[in-house]
Parts: C-alpha cells; structure tokens; sequence
C-alpha cells in the first residue's frame, strides 16, 4: 500500500515555517502601528499647543492680555503698548506663566516674555504640557507702537 506517498499536502515543517514568517511580519507591522500612534499623538500635542500660542498671540495683540507675576500682585491689567512702556522695566526679558489650558484632558502650561525691539515690543509665547521640560510650541509676535504710523 502506496497511499501515504500520493498524498500531497504540507509537511509539518513548512506549516511551521509560514506561521513564523507569518508572526515575524505581524510584529514588524506592529512596532510601525505603535510608532505611528505615538507620533500622532505627539503631533496633536503640538497642534493644540501652537493654537493655545496663537489664541494668546492674539488676544495680547488685541490688548487683552494680563500678565500675574508668582505673588500673584497684576503686573499688566491690559496689553496696550502704552502699559507694557509704564512697566518695561519690571517684565522685559523675565518670564511669564499665563493661565494653564486644558483640552482633551492634557493641561497645557504657557508662559510669556516680552522684549523690546525698538520701536515694537516682540513676544515669545512657549507652551509646554504640565510637567514635562520638552516645549511643544514657540510662537513669536510684536505689538506695534500706534504712535509711530501717524
């Protein structure tokens, strides 16, 4: 009886080799999905951080920005180039915490310094994540004189 050598089929080797090639490929795709997700992330971070800077751009340009110094005494009631002059001296080059944002469940941590570049004060908006060091957004902008263009 010839019946085992007619039958075709896999060899119990080669089922096991494909299951290998076939879970060493899985892994592989699995690490670039779990670099994939963490860069998204991080990504997103970053996104919602810039929008937090470019808000307080904004509503500092406009003259709506406070500035609290650690004590918690108010350094600036409004953000007019008028106010920053009156207290050059106290805020230029020192920085600023603004008011911690929270979105998505992460708590952002802006801070502020204000320099002088005559005839325009320049602002540095950071944003970092409560309590991490890496900065995930830096935004520069100027508050023009309004004396100066007439």
């Amino acid at each position: 009886m010839r019946i085992l050598s007619n039958e075709k089929g896999f060899t119990l080797i080669e089922v096991i080799a494909a299951i290998i090639i076939f879970s060493v490929s899985l892994l592989l795709f699995n690490v670039y999905f779990v670099n994939s997700f963490s860069n998204i992330k991080r990504q997103d971070s970053q996104l919602v951080a810039m929008n937090i800077a470019r808000q307080f751009a904004e509503q500092w340009k406009a003259g709506n920005g406070t500035l609290i110094d650690k004590d918690g005494t108010t350094l600036l009631a409004t953000s007019s180039y008028k106010k920053i002059a009156e207290k050059e001296s106290e805020i230029l080059g020192e920085s600023f915490l603004l008011s911690n944002v929270t979105l998505n469940g992460i708590t952002y941590e802006p801070t502020i310094v204000i320099n002088k570049l005559e005839p325009l004060y320049t602002i540095q908006i950071t944003v970092k994540q409560a309590g991490g060091d890496s900065i995930l957004a830096t935004l520069h902008t100027a508050i023009a004189n309004p004396k100066k263009g007439d």
